[in-house]
């Protein structure tokens, strides 16, 4: 009975082991990235090996195995509901600007599980080390779901940029914990939480080594190969229209500050495209300082708004190693009545945006 108890946590030992060795091994995770799926990966680790010591200490009901009992679950109590708030924090990096206002109501639950051994408040183990919940024990069930509130939020808001299938994987994530929550709830011995925990952490390094052929790395926007398969499957659609963008003076900056300014630069530039063109179209890096919005319609007005929310992020970012920060842009509107290939339609924007450069160029 107690090996079936501990199997499925041994289980999601072997896998969180194997998901930190592909972290380990990923080198093109950013450095943040890859610490916030270790310290989750730790976590979870950690916690699933004091489940098994603590099924394992109160199996033997003898006063010996008392202590050992009441330091498992202390500790597990404690850490338990940091680890949904750490995968919360892999969902978005974001979370870190308000660390210390998140980790306030997890710390004070932590605190009435490490002094409950002396207080009885979450758990109580008997003389004869029998376990029993304390009179508390809500608290820690508030602080719990308050940290899978956090890890839900963080989902919805990080899947918001990304295509309807990928959104629906996010949310099996969270919907995987939250059942094996339930069940282990309502079967106290079907021990299930952690190994779900495993297997979502592992899914969602699966999930960003997918996104890692299909987002350009450095600006976060999508790549040349999605941007590619997208505008060959919007030929099929009545109408589209291409923006093509440039960033003007790279190579200046390239030239008198290095690469990693230049880096810089283009980061911004991708965010104030994608910035200005959320309501209507999707951004794509598909050259070194080169970019291409594609929306399914068209509509001048929200266009005209979107080229002027780009000049005036431009002008407020100023000028980088003494030259004006400006992005130049067309446009071409495909129409399939018309029976001119997406592909021309394409180069017609990118000339349009080649002439726009030539007159900010003077």
């Amino acid at each position: 009975m107690l090996f079936s108890k501990m199997s499925t946590d041994l289980i999601a030992i072997i896998v969180l082991m194997f998901t930190i060795y592909l972290v380990k091994r990923n080198t093109l995770l950013t450095a943040t990235k890859t610490f916030q799926f270790r310290v989750a990966a730790y976590l979870a680790l950690l916690v699933t090996s004091l489940e098994i010591a603590s099924n394992y200490f109160g199996s033997i009901q003898e006063t010996a195995f008392r202590i050992p009992n009441l330091l498992t679950n202390s500790l597990g109590f404690a850490l338990a509901p940091v680890i949904p708030l750490a995968i919360a924090f892999l969902y978005d990096e974001s979370l870190g600007k308000h660390k210390y206002f998140l980790f306030s109501p997890i710390i004070v639950g932590s605190v009435f599980s490490l002094l409950s051994p002396f207080y009885g408040w979450i758990f109580i183990v008997s003389d004869n080390n029998v376990y029993s919940r304390g009179p508390l024990f809500s608290i820690n069930v508030v602080v719990s779901l308050y940290s899978f509130i956090i890890m839900i939020y963080s989902n919805k808001k990080s899947s918001k940029d990304f295509d309807k299938d990928q959104r629906t994987f996010l949310s099996l994530l969270y919907l995987l914990i939250i059942s094996g929550n339930i069940v282990q709830i309502i079967f106290k011995d079907v021990i299930v939480i952690w190994i779900c925990v495993a297997l979502s952490i592992l899914l969602y390094y699966i999930f960003l080594r997918e996104l890692q052929f299909k987002y350009d790395l450095m600006t976060g926007v999508r790549n040349r190969f999605s941007f590619e398969k997208k505008i060959v499957e919007m030929q099929s659609l009545d109408v589209v229209t291409i923006i093509v963008l440039d960033l003007n003076n790279l190579k200046n900056v390239n030239d008198s500050l290095g690469h990693l300014e230049g880096d810089k630069a283009l980061t911004d530039a991708a965010y104030i495209i994608k910035t200005s063109f959320d309501a209507c179209g999707i951004t794509y890096r598909i050259g070194g300082d080169e970019f291409c919005v594609l929306c399914n319609s068209f509509d001048k007005t929200k266009l005209e708004n979107a080229f002027n929310v780009i000049r005036n992020l431009c002008a407020k970012h100023g000028p980088v190693a003494g030259f004006p920060f400006t992005i130049a842009y067309g446009y071409e509107v495909y129409n399939k009545l018309k029976k001119v290939s997406i592909f021309n339609t394409f180069a017609k924007a990118d000339l349009a945006m080649y002439t726009n450069k030539a007159i900010m160029k003077g």
